[in-house]
């Protein structure tokens, strides 16, 4: 007979520390979970079995562990599982004043410490399996482990969530079988169990960690230290969505990051992806061939001398927010569909890490297959669209004279207003958004631009606003216009009728 116990952790994650060991310099981590541990959680689960159920036999229960703790199991492990870095932070102590010296002028405060939490990670959809392969359990003894193990609610830390199962039959051994050996026999990591072959010593299972057995014990009594050879990972190529290389007007990527940029530099990572992009196109682009610069210019949009390309026939690079405002996709799309070669290159930017900001915080870009659909609001009719990122007036447009007053024909509604007619969309209304205050945003470094910054030591910055542009009848979009349009700012989104 067999006995079998899946365990599956809920957030894919085992958070544990193995016995006696600093989790500061612990290079290993509780991984396999313990044995003993799996004993001392069965243990307290008996008490609240036996308030539940009034079934308090206390010579079962001496039984049932005895019978696991006599031999080590084996186990079935997820291949991908992997040591994640520690989760560090300040814990409270004790309350004491601020100055411990005496007749110091002091406060009193609360003490901290920093703490490491270990853990392993491992895929949601995979479960670590125990296994007794020739344990003989009586049917009282099997029906009170399905019992116990039914109340485990976390393995390890509280955060460890997890539900554990007996299991009728054997499982497809998909994973990786590890076993115990109690010689390591190199590359092997430690794991805490129940010295099989002697008696079993309940008085330590039950005991307190701090309590007078335990505490000064460099393991627990009846307990050594077994090793457990790890399985090898699988070794997968990066999964990547499925690209199909037929012409495209759009192109999606999905944003991620520890830090995500705050939106006056939402500006200065889509300039990294063009700048990539284009350095990418420029390194398989044929000179030889007499449309390499039209087709350079293209994705540039700027010709041979650094002149724009009139038109707006350049891509567009764009960070729409999600709903709670972080820029967690780019879109970059053309009035004109990309070909595999600029598509090729737009991918290839995005194998990499982006910085934003000087402070060296850096995002990644995921690639969304082509079948992905566009954000709402993004494009399809509409008759009112309001701003997703602010609206930033052209440059060399004064809103205010040198006295200080303002010019009626430069109030940001009235430069929108030209802006729709001048790009061929029918007359429409513009009005600012109630309770939206302007926003002062860095806007694309020109070379002029960047000379400036250079001479007066100030970041070329500007105020956009929030506007309403409301059409007698639906528009299609995309809509982005203003400064800085071909690099997400003034980008608009359906709004409320």
């Amino acid at each position: 007979m067999s006995v079998w116990i899946e365990q599956r952790f809920l957030t894919g994650r085992f958070h544990a520390t193995r016995w006696r060991q600093n989790p500061f310099e612990d290079r290993y981590g509780e991984w396999p979970p313990s044995p003993w541990r799996l004993l001392r959680a069965l243990t307290g689960r008996w008490f609240q079995y036996a308030r539940e159920t009034g079934d308090d036999d206390a010579g079962k229960r001496r039984r049932l562990l005895a019978s696991l703790a006599s031999s080590a199991p084996r186990y079935l492990l997820p291949r991908d599982a992997w040591r994640g870095p520690a989760l560090k932070q300040y814990q409270p102590v004790a309350v004491g004043w601020s100055d411990p010296a005496k007749k110091a002028a002091a406060v009193k405060q609360t003490g901290t410490t920093l703490a490491a939490d270990p853990y392993w990670c491992l895929p949601r959809d995979h479960s670590v399996v125990w296994c007794w392969p020739d344990l003989e359990l009586r049917a009282d003894e099997l029906r009170l482990l399905s019992e116990l193990v039914r109340r485990v609610l976390y393995f390890g830390r509280a955060e460890s969530s997890c539900c554990l199962a007996v299991l009728e039959s054997a499982p497809a051994e998909s994973d990786g079988s590890c076993e115990l050996a109690a010689v390591d026999p190199g590359g092997s990591v430690p794991v805490l169990v129940a010295t099989p072959g002697v008696p079993f010593n309940e008085e330590a299972l039950l005991s307190l960690t701090d309590g007078p057995l335990l505490r000064n014990a460099p393991v627990p009594p009846g307990t050594q230290w077994y090793f457990a050879r790890l399985p090898g990972r699988l070794r997968r190529a990066p999964a990547r969505p499925a690209r199909c290389l037929q012409p495209a007007r759009w192109l999606q990527f999905a944003v991620g990051g520890t830090v995500y940029p705050q939106l006056q530099h939402w500006v200065r990572l889509t300039e990294r992806v063009r700048a990539t992009a284009i350095k990418r196109f420029c390194a398989g682009l044929n000179r030889d061939n007499p449309d390499a610069e039209r087709r350079l210019a293209a994705l540039a949009g700027k010709d041979s001398s650094g002149n724009p390309l009139p038109g707006h026939a350049h891509p567009y690079f764009a960070l729409w927010p999600d709903e709670n405002g972080l820029p967690t996709r780019l879109i970059v799309w053309r009035a004109r569909d990309f070909d595999a070669e600029e598509m090729r290159a737009l991918w290839a930017a995005a194998e990499g890490e982006l910085g934003w900001g000087a402070e060296g915080w850096q995002v990644r870009l995921v690639p969304l297959p082509g079948e992905t659909p566009l954000p709402p609001g993004f494009a399809g009719p509409a008759r009112v669209w309001e701003n997703a990122t602010p609206f930033v007036p052209p440059a060399q447009r004064f809103r205010f004279r040198k006295n200080g007053k303002e010019r009626p024909g430069e109030a940001p509604e009235r430069l929108l207003r030209k802006l729709v007619e001048a790009v061929g969309l029918p007359e429409c209304e513009v009005s600012a958004v109630p309770d939206a205050p302007s926003e002062w945003v860095c806007l694309h470094q020109t070379r002029e631009r960047r000379a400036l910054v250079e001479r007066t030591r100030t970041p070329f910055v500007r105020p956009g606003f929030y506007l309403r542009i409301r059409f007698a009848e639906p528009v299609t979009g995309p809509i982005c216009l203003g400064d800085s349009c071909h690099f997400g700012m003034g980008l608009f989104r359906h709004g409320e009728a």
